[in-house]
């Protein structure tokens, strides 16, 4: 038997956790990042370690490969299994990038150590996680190829809406990255 626990984010705190920016709702770390365990006797080796990341959405796709099934193209559309990390057979990261949304209608794209925010207004900042775990120094003036080379593939995402190979989504659908209609004239 094995137990997958996803911690929530503080939901009804409004304190801040340092040194993570911000809280629940924020498109910065303190209102995504959070611990991520999982126990499968004789298969994960107890007390391991990973800095992948993952997202809870990650879990259908994993789920689905454990029990030998595939998902639905249309189903789970930004899920990415992560069965070999959990076996320690998964040296590099196992997905291209990773998206969050925020209730602000802000996006975040995570590619290894940076990670860039579209505030949905115009604004974007970029920040260098291995560096700036606070997202503290906006560095998206000083890196102008990361933050090009990462708006391009979050619009490529929002673009699909989804982040995963499959059939691009009619703008109507509900994917994790939330109704994309706004982003559209």
């Amino acid at each position: 038997m094995y137990v997958i626990l996803a911690l929530g984010n503080r939901w009804n705190s409004p304190r801040c956790y340092p040194p993570l920016r911000d809280n629940k709702g924020s498109i910065y770390e303190g209102g995504h990042r959070e611990p991520f365990l999982v126990r499968w006797p004789g298969k994960i080796k107890p007390g391991s370690r990973s800095e992948q990341i993952v997202s809870i959405t990650d879990v259908f796709a994993t789920c689905a490969e454990i029990i030998g099934r595939s998902l639905p193209k249309d189903a789970a559309e930004d899920s990415v299994s992560f069965l070999n990390c959990l076996l320690g057979k998964q040296v590099g990261p196992f997905r291209v990038a990773s998206v969050q949304q925020s209730g602000k209608k802000s996006f975040a794209l995570r590619k290894g150590k940076w990670k860039l925010i579209d505030h949905g207004d115009g604004r974007h900042e970029l920040f260098d996680l291995e560096a700036d775990l606070g997202e503290t120094l906006d560095l998206h003036g000083k890196q102008p190829e990361v933050a090009r080379e990462l708006t391009g593939l979050l619009q490529s995402y929002l673009d699909r809406g989804r982040s995963t190979p499959g059939p691009a989504l009619p703008l109507s659908h509900k994917v994790f990255l939330g109704e994309v209609r706004y982003m559209k004239k």
